[in-house]
């Protein structure tokens, strides 16, 4: 692993979010490139002449800029977090991959973007360089950083779980590979005690939440199996997105998750109602070259309508090497 590390990080081996010219950050800004020119100081970082000289603007900048020219976008205050959760039980339906890409998309539109990674694999948590509360690069997570004790009860404090990345607005809660435990705790607790009244394990990532302040969008990402995790994701959530590939396989376990799904909301909705929220499948690793996925894919919006999202995500080679850390280039200019 350190070897397959060390092939695919960074020459200097950290992670740093891409930089932009001055044209992208005048578009992300919503301002035109002489604003831009005029405004520089405004950045923050004056002294820095190649900000916007054609070299490279970060996003630090860019955020810094739209503040002051009031485009960035942000919730109001009264507004409740929008929690977006990407479940499905199938392994190797994209949903780290979606929940990946749509944080990085997020986040240099402007949003405050916050991590749950409810995989105890940890492939969410491992695209990501993590900077722990003494302000160092930290690579591996027991049971005490990971979102474990959030689900067994042992605490409903989210707050001392959450560390940066190496995104300025991206913070998350990272993964460990005892988090399985909790599956095992959360059955043996509900066998032997019952549920005290208030403290539905379903609940416990959603109260958990109620208590965050300063982001403006929260993504889960869930493990790929029928799971207690699975379960406290969907109560939490304002928003589920379903990641499927076109393939008949995955769209007969996307038909099976759905009726598992609805069962368990009947049941617990009967004890404690859920917020209202919506549902879109999302057609993952989409080949527009495959009539097989095409064909699965038009018969599948014919039936479910607009409950499939208009655009597919295509399957790449890019998209994989991306997600896996992978540092690729663009123009001769790193990519995130």
């Amino acid at each position: 692993m350190e070897q397959l590390r060390r092939l695919h990080a960074p020459s200097d081996g950290i992670k740093t979010v891409r930089t932009f010219r001055s044209t992208e950050a005048a578009h992300l800004v919503g301002r035109s490139v002489a604003w831009l020119h005029d405004n520089e100081e405004l950045s923050g970082q004056v002294g820095r002449a190649e900000v916007f000289l054609g070299a490279a603007t970060h996003l630090e900048d860019v955020n810094a800029l739209r503040e002051h020219a009031g485009t960035r976008p942000r919730r109001e205050p009264e507004d409740p977090t929008q929690v977006l959760a990407m479940l499905n039980f199938k392994g190797g339906a994209s949903k780290t991959t979606t929940t990946h890409l749509f944080a990085h998309y997020l986040a240099v539109q402007g949003y405050r973007v916050l991590l749950i990674d409810l995989d105890p694999q940890g492939s969410l948590t491992g695209s990501f360089d993590i900077t722990n509360r003494h302000g160092e690069r930290q690579e591996e997570f027991n049971w005490d950083d990971s979102i474990g004790p959030i689900l067994t009860g042992e605490t409903d404090e989210l707050l001392p779980l959450i560390l940066r990345t190496h995104w300025p607005t991206i913070d998350i809660v990272p993964a460990a590979i005892d988090s399985y435990d909790a599956e095992l705790t959360i059955a043996v607790q509900t066998a032997r005690e019952g549920l005290s009244a208030g403290d539905e394990f379903w609940l416990r990532v959603d109260r958990a939440l109620s208590m965050v302040q300063g982001y403006d969008i929260v993504l889960i990402d869930s493990a790929p199996a029928l799971s207690f995790g699975l379960i406290n994701a969907y109560m939490a959530a304002t928003g589920i997105i379903v990641p499927t590939p076109a393939r008949v396989v995955d769209l007969q376990a996307m038909q099976k998750f759905a009726e598992f799904l609805h069962r368990w909301i009947v049941k617990m909705e009967q004890a404690v109602p859920s917020r209202d929220k919506w549902l879109r499948l999302l057609i993952s690793q989409f080949s527009k070259a495959s009539v097989t996925e095409q064909t699965n894919s038009q018969v599948s919006r014919n039936y479910l309508g607009s409950l499939i999202m208009t655009s597919p995500m295509a399957g790449s080679e890019a998209i994989k090497r991306g997600v896996g850390g992978h540092q690729a280039s663009m123009r001769g200019r790193p990519v995130a």
